[in-house]
């Protein structure tokens, strides 16, 4: 049924020579049967974390690091494979009020059927043994899989652990499976619990539903149809008020013109549909006007929301929203500062080659891609090739023509600058520097020593 490697193999028989069953379950179970790759093997036993060790150390080339003794998890890494194994231990949980990950009991138990009640949907709870090619499945979870139908495992399966529906949401992103219909009511019934979540697993999953179409394969760089699935998922579910509360203020904020066909928080889905799956361009696109129905309230009129919007984009993705890092945070919110910049496309060459040296080519391909997305988000069947035709010879041209993209890559430095101009350094030495950089954006062929000296010379007296 499933194939195992003969070092995997190895590891089994060592357990069941300590009187143990190790079985595979969840993921790779799951998506071994649906002819999909796992990196990440989930097995469990009953043993602890402490019999694990002791069972496995014994075995060459394997490394085991204990994760959680309190939940039996150990990962288990051998060499020369590039899948890992995470061991737990057969048990039941407890969960507290509300909806927090975490359990506030666990107890240790022998059998399969008591762990298949604490997991979160029926295609993970198939419990295969690779000894006796048995396979346990309790819950139906086979027939799921051929069906294609993410199922909660029990009632309490949402109500007890609310990232889970987040999971279910990713999960079935990620695999193309429908979502049974009770299962969904009971997402949305519970959907309020993530606000118990942490942070950080909020946004791990909400990253890996951004990023579902790379799990999906087959799907081309240019569009994310996966993504927007998941997406629309979480609207219908009403999650974005736990995860991202300010796009949410864009449901039904609709301003229709011949540009919008739809209202704001489907203008942000669909423009994140329209980008290569890359973390910081899909949360830039499905961010990039959520400041619009603050800017309206407030001014009456649109034209701040870049401004608005990337301040808003700051506090729901930094340390006191979401955690994200603070380089994909600097990212997203530079983009959308900058995501109006020659909206109808009549900037001069010499404008764009100035804003795109300014930004670094790779922030300014990062922009193009967002411009891209939020022409083609705003009405379906919209294009952007004008603009990637403009502001992709421009990015094309600036890396073959020598264009200084920072003003170290100018041929004369400060102290240079100091002697030709007779100054002693200060403001005036920054200005002349700042000055020539320019210039030579716009053309190249200045950066050479001897010009740069006496168009120096000539600035100083301009200033």
């Amino acid at each position: 049924m499933m194939n195992v490697s003969p070092k995997i193999m190895a590891i089994a028989k060592q357990f069941k020579n300590a009187d143990a069953r190790l079985y595979f379950v969840g993921g790779w179970v799951r998506n071994s049967l649906i002819g999909k790759e796992s990196k990440e093997i989930d097995v469990c036993s009953q043993l602890s974390t402490d019999e694990v060790l002791a069972v496995l150390s014994s075995i060459k080339g394997v490394k085991a690091n204990v994760i959680s003794k309190e939940l039996g998890t150990v990962r288990i890494d051998i060499d020369g494979e590039e899948q890992f194994l995470e061991h737990t231990m057969l048990r039941t949980e407890s969960y507290p009020q509300g909806g927090e990950h975490l359990p506030c009991e666990v107890k240790k138990v022998n059998s399969v059927s008591d762990d298949a009640k604490r997991r979160d949907f029926t295609v993970n709870t198939i419990y295969y043994d690779p000894i006796t090619k048995e396979t346990i499945d309790l819950y139906n979870g086979e027939r799921d899989v051929k069906n294609g139908i993410v199922k909660m495992t029990t009632e309490h399966t949402l109500k007890d652990d609310a990232l889970r529906i987040l999971r279910m949401v990713r999960l079935a992103c990620e695999t193309g499976f429908m979502i049974d219909e009770h299962t969904f009511v009971s997402a949305r019934e519970n959907a309020y619990k993530l606000k118990d979540i942490s942070m950080e697993r909020r946004a791990a999953e909400l990253s890996r539903i951004l990023l579902s179409d790379i799990h999906m394969g087959g799907q081309t760089e240019l569009s994310g149809p996966c993504a927007k699935r998941g997406l629309e998922l979480l609207i219908a579910l009403d999650a974005f008020k736990h995860l991202l509360p300010h796009l949410e203020s864009g449901r039904g904020y609709i301003k229709k013109n011949k540009y919008h066909a739809y209202d704001v928080l489907r203008h942000n889905v669909y423009a994140c549909m329209f980008t290569p799956p890359i973390l910081h361009l899909r949360m830039a696109a499905l961010l990039h006007d959520v400041g619009k129905p603050d800017a309206y309230e407030r001014d009456g009129n649109f034209y701040d929301h870049a401004l608005v919007g990337s301040r808003l984009a700051y506090e729901m993705l930094g340390q006191d929203g979401l955690k994200y890092p603070k380089a994909l945070v600097d990212k997203v919110v530079l983009l959308i500062q900058n995501h109006m910049f020659d909206l109808d496309g009549r900037a001069k060459e010499t404008t764009v080659r100035l804003r795109f040296a300014k930004l670094g080519l790779e922030n300014a391909i990062d922009l193009l891609w967002i411009r891209r997305a939020d022409v083609m988000g705003s009405r379906i069947g919209n294009k952007a090739d004008f603009f990637v035709h403009k502001w992709g010879k421009i990015i094309t041209d600036m890396q073959n023509d020598g264009t200084p993209l920072k003003d170290d890559d100018l041929h004369i430095n400060g102290k240079e600058i100091m002697k030709a101009c007779q100054i002693n350094g200060g403001e005036m030495v920054g200005k002349i520097k700042d000055q020539l950089w320019k210039e030579c954006i716009l053309n190249p062929k200045l950066n050479e020593k001897t010009r740069l000296i006496q168009r120096a010379k000539r600035i100083k007296f301009e200033i």
